[in-house]
């Protein structure tokens, strides 16, 4: 009677570990960074993993930490704002998300292409359109549209499933 207790106690004990494994190869914890450009409607957004975080509230931390104190982890989130135009106010804005979708590498030379409505209101969604006016005409209506959890942005990633 022991024996099959403690025999059932560690299929359940393999049958959790593997649950936690695939969630942990399922969904990636992505640094979402935002910059809008102050004086119009266009954000452009970058997705941004880092093998070593793992756990948003070990991204919350990063932003906590370097973020927000302008003091950069060189080792984590390489990223870099380039203000090339003079008279362009640009407003960098950072937020930890958590995905399963399949995103592309951010690429800093890369053209921002890909138009998405990213709407994180109650989840985390995105909508792939092919032109800003369309993203735009399909959040015309709604109260919190161009804020932190409803905006349209421009991106040089590829989101799959999207």
């Amino acid at each position: 009677m022991q024996t099959s207790y403690f025999l059932n106690l560690l299929m359940l004990m393999a049958l959790l570990a593997a649950a936690v494994s695939v969630r942990a190869e399922s969904s990636k914890v992505y640094l979402l960074g935002n910059i809008d450009i102050r004086g119009t409607p266009v954000t452009i957004s970058v997705l941004l993993h880092e093998r070593k975080i793992t756990e948003l509230s070990e991204c919350q931390a990063f932003l906590k930490k370097n973020i927000r104190s302008s003091i950069a982890d060189q080792q984590l989130y390489r990223h870099h704002i380039r203000q090339q135009e003079t008279g362009i106010t640009l407003k960098p804005r950072y937020r930890c998300i958590e995905s399963d979708r399949k995103i592309s590498r951010w690429d800093p030379r890369g053209f921002y292409q890909y138009i998405y409505l990213v709407d994180m209101r109650e989840s985390l969604s995105f909508t792939r359109y092919e032109d800003t006016n369309s993203c735009w005409a399909a959040i015309r209506d709604e109260a919190e549209k161009h804020s932190d959890n409803l905006f349209c942005a421009k991106m040089n990633q590829l989101i799959d499933g999207v």
